[in-house]
């Protein structure tokens, strides 16, 4: 079969499509070497020359017209079998006349992706939920205790998200934002951040993977990796719980429940992320199968055996510290996403994904630190 691919970083599905046995090409935001190696062709928004999130932060969502202008292309060039999504995008629903997409309609996701209607929906199921407020320009007042958390009703990848310390900063944040468009407010819970993957075939929601979440800026809530499989202790009614709430929806493939537990044990759901989740690896790594695989046989009706993890796995994306121009880093098997060697980095921007395994936590967050170090190290500063 032929695949397409299209997201911000496709690259762990594209090679987890080819070692798959099938042909895969993609259109992505992101432009790491390595995603050559597995696609007879890739076209990116971002040159070799530069890695910057700037672009994901345009409002206009040029990034997002980029892609679909290209996934046009694509498809008038070479004949798809399957168009694989990682984005929820209006611009995805008309690809559909073209071919067939392995991604729900917007329609079927609008309950889960209105970060508003998702918690009360959630909350009205039975399950602990944060205190929330929609924010409105016309809000006089806010009914919750600080810290609390600013986030859009609509996002991915914490674009937009911030913990807010007092009213004062919570005042100037509106004035900086200056709110034209519903935001929410949400108690923050203090505790640890985790995200369970479910398989879904449309009618059963099977969860096949619970990991704790890692920052690299805990305090600003900036996601860069994820350490699995985990067991957080008590959680089997939660996840039977998210479980059913899931199958109300009726939609397909790998969707993400992103959740808290404070130190007094309790689980909060937080929201649903119904998409390809960025652990994808993770589970391949643990679970030592070809996620993929599992995927593409959930959208068509069955939802395989999931085995027992054979070891912890867990990747940490890498952040440059200072202005920098990445070194050579090919041929380091522990890294993915890796850049063009003398690609300009700037402060805060991704440098590569580096992964590792091990036998508890502790031994694969080691891991990642030192390898996340050893990257940095070897940056070329400006």
């Amino acid at each position: 079969m032929n695949f397409l691919t299209v997201g911000v970083n496709m690259r762990d599905v594209a090679c987890s499509i080819q070692r798959a046995g099938s042909s895969v090409s993609s259109v992505n935001y992101f432009n790491p070497v390595d995603l050559s190696r597995c696609t007879k062709k890739s076209i990116a928004f971002l040159g070799c020359d530069r890695i910057s999130t700037d672009g994901l932060n345009d409002e206009s969502g040029s990034w997002k017209q980029f892609l679909f202008e290209k996934t046009l292309a694509a498809l008038a060039k070479d004949n798809f079998d399957f168009i694989v999504p990682r984005i929820n995008s209006e611009h995805i629903d008309p690809l559909k006349e073209f071919t067939q997409v392995l991604g729900n309609s917007l329609k079927s996701l609008e309950p889960l992706r209105d970060k508003w209607q998702c918690i009360r929906a959630a909350s009205k199921h039975g399950l602990l939920t944060p205190k929330t407020e929609l924010l409105t320009a016309s809000l006089q007042s806010v009914d919750l205790e600080f810290p609390l958390i600013f986030k859009p009703i609509r996002g991915s990848r914490g674009a937009g998200l911030r913990k807010v310390h007092s009213p004062g900063e919570l005042e100037a944040l509106l004035v900086e934002k200056a709110v034209d468009k519903d935001r929410i407010l949400q108690e923050y819970i203090q505790g640890e951040s985790y995200n369970i993957n479910f398989l879904s075939d449309g009618a059963r929601a099977e969860p096949i993977f619970v990991s704790r979440q890692l920052f690299s800026d805990p305090e600003n809530l900036v996601y860069s990796g994820s350490v699995g499989p985990v067991k957080p202790e008590g959680i089997e009614e939660f996840v039977e719980e998210c479980m059913a709430f899931l199958e109300r929806f009726k939609i397909k493939g790998i969707i993400g429940v992103d959740f808290m537990v404070d130190s007094g044990g309790e689980a909060y759901f937080i929201e649903v992320n119904p998409r390809i989740q960025g652990s994808f690896e993770v589970i391949e790594d643990s679970l030592g199968i070809n996620m993929f695989d599992y995927y593409y046989r959930a959208w068509h009706g069955e939802i395989p055996a999931i085995p027992s993890s054979r070891c912890l796995a867990g990747k940490n994306i890498v952040t440059a510290h200072m202005d920098c121009r990445a070194p050579d880093l090919e041929g380091w098997g522990y890294i993915r996403d890796i850049p063009q060697a003398g690609a300009f980095i700037a402060t805060g921007e991704p440098v590569c994904t580096v992964v590792a395994t091990g036998i508890t936590e502790a031994e694969v967050e080691a891991q990642l630190r030192k390898l996340s170090n050893t990257i940095l190290n070897q940056m070329k500063l400006l």
